[in-house]
């Protein structure tokens, strides 16, 4: 994978990466392989502590095993969630007030996590499949457009639920919060509901050979696109 430095072999190996997958994918709190949320003010406080100490390793992480292209973007996602995160836990009166409407949101969260887990796992493959792709310009179109997909299959699932479908534009906008500066930046004419996505050949999935673990995040696949463009913009 394009984040790992290979300067640095003994502290960004593969078991070092697969733990920095392991914490971006538990930091999204998306899914199975995501935390918990917090459906109470004690476990609140828990949430918070342990988000600390993640975003904590995953700087860490970006700062000794990633360089160049790579390092840029993994800082512009890293920057998106760690706000997101701090926004969430900020002890203010304000964000005490917000805190019905956002237990409401974990609770549905926590009782969907197998159902929009299908959604990212879905993402996730369909970036293994953009990164063999052989233009950065087709790359760009399906990374950009799948992630539109992402957010509507997750709002379907909230839906899908009557009493969680009032909680869906707070989980849209914490994954937005995290993603949007990036998206804006790089998809250009493919936004979302674009006519441009809806004509997009449909890829096939990736085949997963025997022992091979798909990745818990999407931020692996993310980086490791956004070097191939990179590296075809400076030959």
């Amino acid at each position: 994978m394009y984040l790992i430095n290979n300067k640095n072999d003994d502290e960004c190996s593969a078991d070092v990466r697969e733990k920095f997958d392991n914490n971006v994918a538990k930091l999204m709190s998306l899914g199975p392989n995501g935390r918990h949320w917090p459906e109470t003010e004690p476990e609140h406080d828990d949430y918070c502590a342990e988000t600390k100490r993640l975003n904590q390793h995953l700087d860490d992480y970006k700062t000794t095993c990633s360089s160049g292209p790579s390092k840029e973007f993994a800082s512009i996602i890293l920057f998106s969630l760690r706000r997101v995160t701090r926004q969430y836990c900020r002890k203010t009166a304000a964000n005490k007030r917000k805190h019905t409407k956002l237990f409401a949101m974990y609770t549905c969260s926590n009782q969907l996590s197998n159902q929009t887990g299908e959604c990212l796992e879905k993402y996730i493959d369909s970036l293994l499949s953009t990164v063999k792709l052989s233009t950065i310009e087709q790359k760009i179109p399906y990374t950009c457009c799948n992630y539109f997909e992402l957010l509507k299959c997750t709002d379907d699932v909230f839906h899908s639920e009557v009493k969680c479908a009032d909680s869906s534009e707070t989980f849209q906008e914490f994954v937005r919060t995290i993603f949007d500066d990036i998206i804006n930046v790089a998809c250009g004419d493919y936004v979302e509901f674009s006519d441009k996505c809806q004509q997009l050949p449909i890829l096939s999935l990736p085949v997963q050979r025997k022992n091979q673990k798909r990745p818990k995040s999407i931020l692996i696949p993310l980086i490791e696109i956004w070097d191939q463009s990179a590296s075809t913009k400076t030959n």
